[in-house]
């Protein structure tokens, strides 16, 4: 019912027309066709039912979709803004980005979440002690290198460290950022767990006054197996310079815990001293604060001039309006004194002796809420009738979810009172809604005891979903002040995307449907194999032994050496994650590759005046016999006439006196001219003889 499609999707007249052709089949004395002619009545009566019924039955109501999806565990996914690190340049001193401060890329808006500190500082110089010897990782902090480096050289080992010097000491009891670029040629799978690392793991410290102290960290590299962010918590501890190798400063270290790598780590930038900013543009937004006589906040917003203030004055009490004093016609009531103290930066004073109004001492006593010019004209959403289902709709689409909150306004015993309501808040007698950021509405599912409250939009932002994920390299404006400063995003943003619809998330439900988790053809071993999270696999091919009733799985990893063969960590992975989704009697076997080397002799004409013949010839024997590295996989045979042709067919070659090909070693035969490898063998090249004549 969720992929349905209408079998008959022809209209009224067509399937008339259907019919009348299919009378004669039936009945030779049936001759009158015209309206007036019962049968011809009753024909078009029934044709017409069939019609509607037919419509009908095509319609499956989006919401009778959705929630078959859910019964199969299929939600739609939320939106959610795309995060972006940012590295600043021209920097001559620590300064601090408030909570919200916006940046632009042409017409696309970013902001930050919290309060971030931009350092005055830099990545002086980065090498490692690997086995003794020192190796220069100082590529990694030129933007213009494209080396890449190998930070611990061919065979990392437990011991090894990496030393990143800084310009200055770190800011004590901060959290640093860095992002390591990652040279990924051999394709990771991705989605490992985070807590689980069979390959390596790091522990990083900072050189202090007493010694090195170990790190709090957040390591997205997983131990540099993939490239990502590395957060660090520098602890309240003053640092001290190191000297080592010649270089001297502050310093981090990161030391070899565990070092079984299947692939060097590889890696062609380090950025460090990142700020991280989201893609979205808040329209209005809500400040909380405690109740206290004066208030000092920073919000680009407060420029606008559209500020609406509420205070309890009660504890678990509703809230109050309050409007600015300037305004005031009467001595006592429900007023705040206001002082604009630079860009974005107000201070909000409540006095009660002198109004006799003020907040009282709850941790959320006041909100302040800004709005821009375009949301404050359109804030009211209208009243709550009570009915089941109502929708009101929103004037703006792509709501972020977590910024959304509405005020209702009620009267209660003659006094205007205020609550601000979340959504997806089902409590008794609370106003339970819920949110369709993409669309840009609101469903009243349960009233409580709003009905007749007004309701107005508190805060709200809205984003641009995959827009966010933005290419590197772009220069970044900050809003509300002009500076040296540059900003720039190094490395792509990610994780920008919309609330997905009916149609992405069925989409999302027939991919799932078609992803194997049990092993039962040959092709399920394969894709499951594929997709064992930390690996990389390169090649892979299920044989089945009805015999033995055993499966054998033959793998190929990446590594630096083409001809490279499974660790004892990948076969145990292999089998681990097999055998959690084989069927029950199956036996499972993982199975070393093997290489077949083939040896071609011959002798070919080639014409004059072409250079460079032989070299052509080698290059296609050596593609065409290469399995390793083109699509062909284990077992495949290797056709004798097909090389044969290609060699014919270059533009160099008169003809082909003779030519032949044979395995070099045990692991394939020959079949006419044909050789079959083992079913666990690749071809490649080995010994050539060609023998060049001149035609």
């Amino acid at each position: 019912m969720i992929r349905i499609k209408r079998k008959e999707s022809k209209d009224y007249l067509t399937m008339m027309g259907e019919a009348f052709n299919k009378i004669p089949l039936y009945s030779k004395e049936w001759t009158n066709f015209n309206p007036s002619d019962p049968g011809v009545t009753l024909l078009e009566v029934i044709t017409a039912f069939n019609s509607l019924q037919s419509n009908q039955l095509g319609r499956v109501a989006d919401d009778v979709k959705e929630s078959l999806l859910k019964l199969m565990g299929f939600t739609p996914r939320e939106g959610r803004c795309g995060r972006v690190l940012l590295a600043a340049d021209n920097v001559d001193h620590d300064f601090y980005l408030p909570n919200d401060q916006k940046f632009k890329i042409g017409d696309i808006s970013f902001e930050t979440n919290r309060r971030s500190i931009v350092h005055a500082n830099s990545v002086t110089s980065i090498f490692s002690i690997a086995s003794g010897n020192v190796i220069d990782c100082g590529p990694l902090i030129d933007r213009h290198s494209t080396i890449t480096v190998r930070i611990f050289g061919d065979k990392p080992a437990v011991g090894d460290e990496l030393y990143i010097f800084l310009e200055k000491e770190p800011i004590m009891d901060t959290e640093l950022i860095f992002y390591f670029g990652f040279d990924d040629r051999f394709h990771r799978t991705p989605g490992g767990d985070k807590h689980e690392n069979v390959f390596a793991s790091v522990n990083w410290q900072y050189y202090t006054k007493d010694g090195f102290v170990d790190l709090k960290k957040k390591d997205m590299t997983r131990a540099f197996l993939n490239g990502g962010e590395l957060r660090l918590q520098i602890p309240a501890v003053e640092g001290a310079v190191y000297e080592k190798e010649g270089r001297s400063g502050y310093v981090l270290k990161a030391v070899l815990e565990k070092a079984d790598y299947d692939v060097p780590p590889r890696f062609f930038s380090v950025h460090g001293f990142l700020f991280e900013v989201w893609q979205k543009e808040t329209r209005s937004i809500c400040h909380t604060f405690r109740g206290q006589d004066e208030i000092s906040i920073y919000c680009d917003l407060l420029e606008e001039d559209y500020v609406n203030i509420f205070v309890k004055e009660k504890k678990r009490g509703s809230y109050r309006h309050y409007t600015d004093s300037r305004t005031r016609v009467t001595d006592k009531g429900r007023f705040f004194d206001q002082e604009r103290e630079a860009f974005g930066l107000y201070k909000y004073v409540f006095n009660k002796e002198k109004y006799g109004f003020g907040p009282c001492s709850d941790v959320d006593s006041i909100k302040i809420v800004a709005y821009n010019e375009e949301l404050m004209r359109q804030r009211m959403l209208g009243a709550v009738i009570g009915y089941d289902d109502q929708v009101l709709e929103l004037p703006v689409k792509n709501v972020v979810p977590e910024s959304f909150t509405l005020i209702a306004k009620r009267l209660v015993d003659g006094e205007e009172i205020y609550d601000f309501v979340r959504p997806d808040r089902n409590k008794q007698g609370e106003l339970y809604y819920t949110l369709d950021e993409r669309d840009g509405n609101i469903c009243i599912r349960d009233a409580g005891d709003y009905i007749g409250a007004e309701l107005f939009i508190c805060s709200c932002a809205v984003t641009m979903g995959d827009e966010g994920n933005v290419r590197p390299g772009n220069t970044f404006t900050p809003i509300g002040y002009e500076t040296d400063v540059r900003f720039y995003n190094p490395y792509i943003g990610e994780g920008g995307r919309l609330r997905e619809n009916l149609e992405e998330l069925t989409a999302r439900f027939t991919e799932d449907l078609n992803t194997p988790y049990t092993a039962v053809k040959r092709s399920d071993y394969e894709d499951i194999v594929r997709m064992i999270p930390d690996l990389c696999i390169h090649k892979v091919r299920a044989i089945a032994d009805s015999s033995k009733n055993e499966v054998r799985i033959v793998v190929k990893p990446y590594a630096d050496e083409e001809r490279s063969f499974l660790s004892d960590i990948y076969i145990k992975k292999i089998m681990d994650y097999l055998g959690e989704r084989r069927v029950l009697t199956t036996q499972i076997k993982v199975v070393q590759p093997t290489y077949l080397p083939i040896e071609v002799t011959g002798t070919i004409y080639v014409r004059r005046h072409y250079e460079n013949c032989m070299a052509e010839i080698e290059k296609v024997i050596s593609s065409h016999l290469d399995y390793i590295n083109s699509d062909k996989n284990f077992g495949d045979i290797l056709k004798f006439e097909a090389l044969f042709n290609e060699i014919e067919e270059l533009d160099c070659v008169d003809h082909i006196y003779e030519l032949s090909i044979k395995p070099e070693n045990a692991n394939g035969y020959m079949s006419g001219l044909d050789i079959v490898p083992a079913e666990n063998a690749l071809c490649c090249t080995g010994r050539v003889s060609i023998e060049l004549n001149m035609f």
